[in-house]
């Protein structure tokens, strides 16, 4: 018998249980918004606020609501929109392009610059 031969009785129950058990949990659902770039980054806290970095100089947008409403969070250091988020330890980290970085510790109501030795990009 070959090595692909015969399989275990239990994993053909094993197999089955994946094929058959039902997918429960998060659906993707069509928001109002945001509108006005290239999404680059997605982030929820574990408030449960929402955030979405846009490309294109829109930069990041906040909804407090599950998606219903957003606001656009002004961050004037970064130039042409946010690339990717972060969040940790209370703080909001966006990172823009030319390797320019802003952290905000107020859901990002104001912003301050972390920029990089001799920037990157």
């Amino acid at each position: 018998m070959t090595a692909l031969g015969r399989l275990p009785r239990w994993s053909v129950m094993v197999a089955a249980l994946v094929v058959w058990t039902p997918l429960e949990g998060a659906q993707w659902e069509l928001t109002d918004g945001p509108y006005g770039g290239r999404v680059y980054d997605l982030l929820a806290t574990p408030d449960g606020t929402l955030y979405v970095g846009l490309a294109d100089s829109d930069g990041v947008y906040r909804s407090d609501d599950n998606g219903e409403t957003w606001r656009n969070l002004d961050i004037p250091q970064l130039e042409h929109g946010a690339k990717g988020l972060a969040y940790g330890a209370g703080r909001l980290y966006a990172h823009g392009y030319f390797g320019r970085v802003a952290v905000s510790t107020d859901r990002g109501e104001s912003w301050a610059p972390l920029y990089p030795p001799d920037g990157c990009s």
